[in-house]
């Protein structure tokens, strides 16, 4: 009894570190995916037949010295093919991205009005985003001259070209309509006037996007040849340069920062337009991020999805939309290191309450007389702790 006792103290005591240890190993990884680790994590790139690796790997495109430039365009296409196909509507000064006093200048923050006729507010037309990041040239009097010219007459040809970051972002999504039936505790509001009388349109009807949350990448990772994650890699646009690929910087927008109860209807209740044009606001909002809170951020919304779609064999059980919504705003509105402080306390009480039980044992052993004490009740006891 004694040797049974030893053992349940000693192996959750063993778990725990392990997890812990484990835990550490997956963080690290996240923010320094280059790290090789022993029979842990390996990074290894392309070898030659003799096992060498092949030089060089993949690097940053961008010198480190940089001078960059935000745009905020809009089009009907999802993929314009002119210039003339979007109108900017937004741009950014310049700054230097890789320099460390960049980081006064973020977040960068902007207040839009887009109007929106009546066609975009119907089932017949669409209307993005498209968010550039590309390199501006030297900071000389003559060449930001000649660059704000181009900028007043909106003529940028080269919005096609291999160094332009872009990303799109729907601004008009289609949906059923969302009525919120919360009401507060203390709301003087009556219990039916909270719900509406009629019920909602179950039919999609057009939805505005208020607000954009881009996250901008800060890193320079030298990676090794054909070593890259493959969650990275997706977000990457790459360019040949002496005899390897080289990786532009990386701006994407924030997953997890929008719900569906977030979006704005550009209907009413009944389904009818409410005027013939429509100025909506649009927040923009771009921010600096690690590469590890940028892993972890797609990591969850990745999870999150596979919960609730119903033809993913691999998950385990079903979340509905309301209740990946829920886990979604509790990530995006708690701090992260009150989440991990969370999670660590959690995985401490269940570590404290094992070692209680086993104390329990400890006493029970040292009886001599065991009456009274119920073996099943010990067994289901230890079941349940497990």
């Amino acid at each position: 009894m004694g040797k049974l006792t030893a053992a349940l103290g000693i192996v959750p005591v063993l778990l725990v570190a392990a997890y812990f240890c484990l835990l550490a190993v997956n963080v690290l990884t996240l923010f320094r995916p280059t790290l090789s680790i022993p029979f842990i994590h390996e990074v290894r790139g392309a070898t030659d037949a003799s096992g060498r690796p092949l030089q060089p790997g993949h690097g940053p495109y961008w010198p480190a010295d940089q001078r960059c430039r935000l745009a905020l365009r809009l089009s009907e296409h999802e993929e314009p093919a002119r210039p003339e196909d979007s109108e900017r509507v937004w741009q950014s000064a310049p700054f230097l991205l890789e320099d460390t006093a960049a980081t006064a200048a973020f977040p960068i923050e902007a207040e839009l009005s887009v109007p929106l006729p009546v066609q975009h507010r119907q089932l017949t037309s669409d209307l993005y985003a498209h968010i550039y990041l590309y390199p501006v040239g030297e900071s000389d009097e003559a060449a930001e001259e000649a660059e704000e010219e181009a900028e007043v007459a909106d003529a940028h040809p080269e919005l096609d070209a291999p160094w332009m970051v872009r990303q799109t972002v729907p601004l008009i999504r289609y949906q059923p309509l969302v009525v919120k039936e919360d009401r507060l505790l203390m709301s003087r509001e009556a219990p039916d006037a909270a719900v509406p009388a009629k019920k909602p349109p179950s039919t999609p009807i057009a939805h505005w996007v208020p607000q954009i949350e881009m996250h901008l990448l800060t890193d320079r990772t030298e990676y090794p040849r054909n070593a890259v994650p493959a969650d990275i890699h997706a977000h990457m646009l790459w360019l040949k340069r002496n005899g390897t690929f080289a990786y532009l910087p990386v701006i994407a927008p924030n997953p997890l920062l929008l719900g569906p109860d977030d979006l704005v209807p550009l209907v009413d209740v009944d389904g009818a337009l409410t005027t013939a044009t429509a100025i909506e606001a649009l927040q923009l909002r771009v921010v600096l991020t690690s590469l590890g809170w940028f892993r972890i951020s797609r990591l969850l919304w990745t999870t999150l999805q596979s919960f609730g779609d119903a033809t993913n064999p691999s998950a385990g059980f079903r979340l509905s939309s309301s209740e990946i919504d829920q886990f979604r705003q509790m990530i995006v509105r708690t701090d992260p290191w009150l989440l991990l402080a969370t999670i660590v306390a959690s995985v401490l009480h269940l570590l404290f309450e094992w070692l209680a039980f086993k104390e329990d044992v400890a006493h029970w052993s040292k009886l001599k007389n065991t009456a009274g004490v119920s073996k099943m009740a010990v067994l289901l006891e230890m079941i349940s702790r497990c």
